[in-house]
């Protein structure tokens, strides 16, 4: 068994990507654009459509795990998560310092 992604759903998948390249230096991959029979009954979404990308973290050679940053076409908002609630929490990197990078 390999770990190969976090996938993170965004209002903006372009924006957050920016964000995540910025801060961490991350690098877009392979670009998605996903749609269809499988993808409604996979996700429960009727006639979901999904866009975005796999970005590359650093510390890893091309085969190490990405952060999928997607959106759907019509995304709905969430409430508000608690600390204490079940499921996911968050992720987690370690950086040796956290300034923005020079060219952002």
């Amino acid at each position: 068994m390999r770990y190969v992604h976090t996938n993170l759903i965004a209002r903006d998948w372009q924006r957050l990507s920016r964000f995540y390249c910025d801060v961490f230096g991350c690098e877009i991959g392979s670009l998605r654009e996903l749609s269809g029979g499988w993808l409604e009954r996979g996700s429960g979404v009727p006639g979901a459509r999904i866009v975005g990308a796999h970005l590359k973290l650093l510390g890893y050679g091309g085969g190490g795990p990405t952060l999928e940053i997607v959106q759907y076409d019509h995304p709905i908002d969430a409430e508000a998560p608690t600390p204490h609630r079940v499921g996911f929490g968050h992720i987690a990197f370690h950086v040796d310092v956290c300034t923005p990078r020079e060219n952002a």
